[in-house]
């Protein structure tokens, strides 16, 4: 077939296609699953350990029989590196299989031998590993990211995992993955890494595998917390726009509300502290500004919060009330309710308190909505101001 034909063009485009759907791991071709020695050497009552590599594809899953007794799941990764236990005078076929087990992908049987029988010569070198990096990462936590930088004495390709759980040793089974970088790329010694989609105040586990192109790993694991969001809202005023009152003065009532929180019915501050209120009527004129001026923290580590602002006219004296109820400031309201004594519009708002985007956390935000009711028409003046510590 000549090389430039297009039957040979459109098969490489398809072969690199295929290749670059996964991460480069060491075991090729994929799917595969490796084992690092397959004889380890191991002394009489004692157990010996193989350093499983592979690489199945979305849905895969690692699965051991010992001498050709049932099945038991190693890992249910589609990929990693994890050292396993095996014991002398047994065979334990490691098994690789497609999602939910309808498929063989690969497979590696690995019989441990007893060093008194024969010296074992590994087909590469297994280094005696330290508990750590040769320099210990530096972690630079935000809220919803961490910055990794470390120095390694070989050129190798780290591999990542950011886990809500501990490793067990230095394996990556059964890690609760919020964030995963792989060993993309060439291989070198100073490591720059940003993973993100974590969450705000929680405590992260890291573990880090770096591998040379000889074989041999360096590593480390540890924690770190991620810093704690801190979001304000600031009502700053409310622009009447028609207050519905035709040749007199409005008297308004206001009332604000975040994620649902209900407010005391004597009109005093709220007793949950995503609420808070307003509670003395205010002359209220069409075209004119009324200052609310109140700032409040919402202790929320959500990236999103429900924001509802409610205006109630008074048309003639009476207990405040928009609600069956009759509390005053009671419950966030959604479209208008006219009765007697009150008229009333309220509306619902998204406060954003999550990054705009990856790696932009920290922002300061004004915003203006628009409430039209049958009547009563008014703007909010409110911003949004999202820190982290």
């Amino acid at each position: 077939m000549r090389l430039t034909s297009p039957l040979f063009l459109r098969r490489l485009a398809i072969a690199l296609v295929a290749a670059s759907a996964y991460p480069a791991y060491a075991c090729e071709p994929r799917p595969c699953i490796e084992a690092d020695p397959t004889n380890p050497p191991v002394a009489v009552g004692t157990t010996a350990e193989t350093e499983l590599d592979w690489d199945g594809g979305p849905g895969s899953s690692v699965w051991v029989s010992v001498d050709g007794l049932q099945e038991t799941q190693v890992s249910s990764n589609t990929q990693g590196l994890q050292l396993v236990p095996v014991t002398l005078g047994t065979t334990a076929a490691f098994r690789l299989y497609s999602s939910g087990k309808l498929r063989l992908l690969d497979s590696v049987e690995v019989t441990p031998r007893s060093q008194l029988i024969a010296p074992f010569k590994p087909k590469r070198r297994m280094a005696q590993l330290p508990t750590s990096l040769t320099i210990e990462p530096t972690l630079e936590a935000h809220g919803t990211f961490v910055k990794l930088d470390f120095i390694t004495e070989q050129l190798t390709k780290p591999s990542i995992w950011i886990s809500t759980n501990a490793a067990a040793g230095f394996s990556s089974a059964g890690l609760d993955v919020q964030s995963f970088a792989p060993h993309l790329g060439g291989a070198k010694n100073e490591h720059h890494k940003v993973l993100y989609n974590l969450s705000p105040g929680t405590l992260y586990y890291y573990l880090i595998m770096a591998k040379s192109d000889s074989g041999v790993y360096e590593r480390s694991k540890g924690s770190f917390t991620t810093l704690s969001r801190v979001a304000k809202l600031t009502i700053g005023k409310v622009r009447i726009i028609d207050d519905s009152d035709s040749g007199s003065s409005g008297e308004c009532g206001f009332g604000f509300f975040v994620n649902g929180g209900s407010g005391n019915p004597n009109g005093t501050q709220g007793v949950l502290p995503e609420t808070f209120d307003t509670d003395d009527l205010r002359d209220c004129d069409s075209g004119e500004d009324v200052t609310i001026n109140i700032t409040r923290t919402i202790p929320s580590s959500a990236s999103t919060a429900a924001f509802n602002a409610v205006v109630c006219d008074e048309d003639f004296d009476s207990p405040f009330a928009f609600n069956s109820a009759g509390a005053r400031y009671a419950a966030p309201l959604v479209g208008d309710i006219d009765t007697e004594a009150w008229e009333c519009t309220g509306k619902n708002a998204t406060l954003l308190l999550g990054p705009k985007r990856p790696g932009e956390e920290e922002h300061h935000d004004s915003f203006q909505m628009n409430v039209f009711g049958d009547d009563l028409d008014y703007r909010v003046h409110y911003r949004v101001d999202v820190t982290y510590e």
